[in-house]
């Protein structure tokens, strides 16, 4: 999970091979194919970044697709421990609604908000979440 908070951000797959340790990895090949080549990168340290958090070392980058009205956000911790962080969304940017957004765990299908609201996101050390913003408007 630490190789994927450290590249998923800089919109960057890692190669994995056989080795024993990438079956630690979880699975986001699938979900990434969907965003790498059809979605707008957005990444942490541009000044038109489109989610901002209130932690040092928490950084989030988007995959921005606005004709699906859609965004994958992720969250990483960079930090030597767990994180609680506060993630507030620039919606002009996103280019959604924030009064008919639903927010979901990209990986597990939980939902986590609906509406524009901030969130607060419980992060592991060294590891990382990924959001699905979707607009029903």
């Amino acid at each position: 999970r630490q190789v994927l908070a450290m590249s998923l951000v800089h919109h960057v797959l890692p190669t994995i091979g056989d080795a024993e340790g990438a079956k630690q990895i979880p699975p986001i090949w699938d979900l990434m194919d969907n965003w790498w080549t059809t979605s707008d990168f957005i990444p942490y340290w541009s000044d038109k970044k489109a989610v901002e958090t209130d932690a040092a070392l928490v950084l989030a980058s988007t995959y921005l697709k606005p004709r699906e009205k859609t965004a994958l956000v992720v969250i990483s911790n960079w930090n030597y421990k767990p994180v609680r962080a506060r993630v507030s969304f620039v919606w002009g940017r996103l280019g959604l609604d924030a009064a008919g957004v639903r927010i979901t765990d990209a990986l597990s299908g939980q939902a986590i908000a609906a509406g524009g609201k901030p969130i607060a996101l419980s992060l592991p050390a060294r590891d990382f979440r990924i959001l699905l913003l979707r607009s029903r408007r």
